[in-house]
């Protein structure tokens, strides 16, 4: 059964490489491979899958942003400085005593 693997040469070119089981004559063994430089292929291929994750990531640090705005706009300074005097409380409790705190 012929088994095919992609790989990236050191000058940057990509094969697609197609090994065919080996065949036995006589004393010796024969395998042929067959390779296909399928560069702008997989280029192509590569640069709408970038594409694609980089817009998802933008989208994702858009939405977290938005969140983030939306919480701060919301909360009153009044809150804001409760949950720091808050915090600031517990990181003194933990320095004195992590396991009650």
């Amino acid at each position: 059964m012929a088994q095919t693997l992609e790989t990236l040469d050191v000058f940057g070119h990509w094969w697609s490489c197609r090994f065919i089981p080996p065949v036995k004559e006589g004393d010796h063994e024969h395998t042929t491979v067959i390779c296909t430089d399928v560069s702008r292929t997989i280029g192509h291929r590569g640069g709408h899958k970038e594409r694609r994750l980089l817009r998802r990531l933008l989208n994702c640090n858009e939405r977290e942003r938005r969140l983030t705005a939306t919480t701060f706009t919301t909360a009153s300074p009044k809150q804001l400085t409760g949950a720091l005097f808050r915090l600031q409380g517990f990181r003194e409790m933990h320095a004195r005593n992590p396991a009650e705190s």
